[in-house]
């Protein structure tokens, strides 16, 4: 009996392990399911993570190629530049926009600044004012589309500028708030006064030598999302106009038959330049016939680094090649 009942009792305590085996067993194995289901939702989150981040560096490049298309196909001119894209009007056109296309199928709800009352060109190489929208871009293998349009009073508005907090030198006098029907003047970038030093931003009323500053939108696409870059871009205003004739060291006049006229008859400065504009450091030596408003030479407020206006003024010049 005592053997019978160690033999019973040794049974049941090898049945008692192993029970206890099995249910750590199954524990094991539902904390691997787990740890196998978090796994698998954590790499799935990466792999989304980095799917999202490479769409958007893609896009945000996108957009950056469109803008410096845009932008290089604004400068120059027509003659210039073979894949011109800005406003051929004189003067400038309130309510001139264009857009680049690298890919078909834009809408105009695609837009959601679209404005009707612009005059929206899709510029083509054998039409300029073309309005149906087809691919017009340099290439096609980035997906981009940018608009661009003059800035306006309106623009500027929207940006936050207010008579206490002004983004530009408001010269045409009109101080109330513009819409989108009624944009305002063009906001323009150059010398806005006979003595100015520096080139800035300003509205006149009066014809000007300046373009209007550019506003260009990019939209970059990839896989269904979409980067968009905004940016103000103006044309090289040059040196300031301060007289027909600037001089920055000694110039020396001789003969008889010199004159030098300061009264324009362009219209753009009606009331007249000085004849002569010399540097704090040059001097005029000899005579010569002089009109303008003063119709003597006058001192300019600073000298000009006339060598590297000259080089901003080369990058959108049209070489002349012949006589004229």
């Amino acid at each position: 009996m005592n053997s019978l009942e160690g033999w019973v009792r040794q049974k049941a305590l090898l049945d008692n392990r192993k029970g206890s085996a099995l249910i750590a067993a199954l524990l094991l194995v539902a904390v691997s399911g787990i740890m196998g289901a978090t796994i698998l939702f954590a790499t799935s989150m990466e792999l989304q993570i980095s799917g999202n981040y490479r769409r958007a560096v893609q896009t945000f490049y996108a957009a950056e190629a469109g803008l410096a298309e845009t932008q290089r196909r604004l400068s120059g001119s027509p003659v210039s530049n073979p894949v011109f894209l800005g406003d051929v009007v004189s003067p400038h056109q309130p309510h001139w926009s264009a857009y680049v296309f690298s890919q078909a199928g834009w809408i105009p709800a695609d837009d959601h600044t679209y404005n009707a009352l612009l005059t929206n060109y899709v510029p083509l190489s054998a039409n300029a004012t073309n309005t149906i929208a087809l691919p017009n871009s340099v290439q096609s293998d980035v997906a981009y589309w940018t608009k661009v349009h003059h800035k306006t009073e309106y623009d500027a508005e929207q940006a936050g500028h207010r008579l206490a907090t002004p983004h530009y030198l408001d010269g045409d006098g009109v101080t109330t708030l513009h819409s989108t029907s009624s944009r305002g003047q063009l906001i323009r970038f150059g010398y806005p006064l006979p003595t100015s030093v520096k080139p800035e931003q300003f509205t006149t009323t009066l014809q000007s030598l300046y373009p209007a500053v550019e506003m260009i939108t990019s939209h970059g696409q990839v896989e269904g999302a979409d980067s968009i870059l905004q940016a103000d871009v103006k044309h090289p205003a040059g040196p300031p106009v301060w007289a027909p004739m600037y001089a920055g060291n000694e110039v020396v006049l001789s003969g008889s038959m010199i004159t030098v006229q300061g009264m324009d008859a362009c219209g753009l400065f009606p009331s007249g330049l000085p004849p002569i504009s010399l540097s704090p450091s040059a001097s005029l030596v000899g005579t010569a016939g002089l009109t303008g408003n003063p119709a003597t030479p006058q001192v300019s407020p600073i000298s000009l680094d006339l060598d590297e206006q000259i080089k901003d003024l080369k990058k959108g010049a049209a070489p002349v090649v012949a006589d004229l």
